[in-house]
């Protein structure tokens, strides 16, 4: 998964993380691992109007990797308490977003980067995004796509509540 999609959606961060870890020996049971802190600064106008970061204020997340016979990853489950602390860098304003999700992410045939979940997540988009410059605490179900090529983010489908942290932090 391309790095500049780190920070996207607290879920997929663990992904990202996931993905740079060492793969299970062919033919393992699934490996669990807990996920390191998230910490992500985006300057004005790349997410929000304003400078925005994020960092962890809770965090027992663990992902479990599946892989098939051959040692190619075939899923990644995420769950666990996930609670990150976004911040309007030129007020001060902060407030905290339980994301934690659960949610996989598998490998499309073509490479595109499916992400499914449940729950509450928060979703990072950049300008290129779809949709973009928007920062979203999604409730509900959601899925997610990831551009092989491009690292292109696009939110496909959501049915459930949304709230605007741009806007509430502005």
């Amino acid at each position: 998964m391309p790095r500049r999609t780190r920070g996207l959606v607290c879920g997929a961060v663990l992904a990202a993380a996931a993905l740079t870890t060492a793969v299970a020996a062919a033919g393992a049971p699934p490996t669990k691992e807990p996920q390191p802190p998230v910490h992500a600064t985006f300057p004005a106008g790349m997410v929000c109007s304003f400078p925005v970061s994020v960092d962890t204020a809770v965090n027992r997340v663990v992902s479990t990797t599946h892989v098939d016979a051959d040692g190619n990853i075939l899923s990644i489950h995420g769950s666990g308490a996930d609670v990150v602390r976004v911040t309007n860098a030129l007020t001060g304003r902060s407030v905290d977003v339980n994301a934690s999700g659960p949610g996989k992410i598998t490998f499309d045939a073509d490479g595109t980067i499916r992400i499914t979940g449940s729950g509450t997540w928060l979703a990072i988009f950049f300008p290129t995004d779809s949709p973009s410059n928007q920062m979203l605490v999604l409730t509900g179900s959601l899925i997610l796509t990831v551009d092989p090529a491009t690292g292109t983010l696009t939110l496909v489908s959501h049915t459930g509540t949304s709230r605007d942290l741009c806007a509430e932090l502005a």
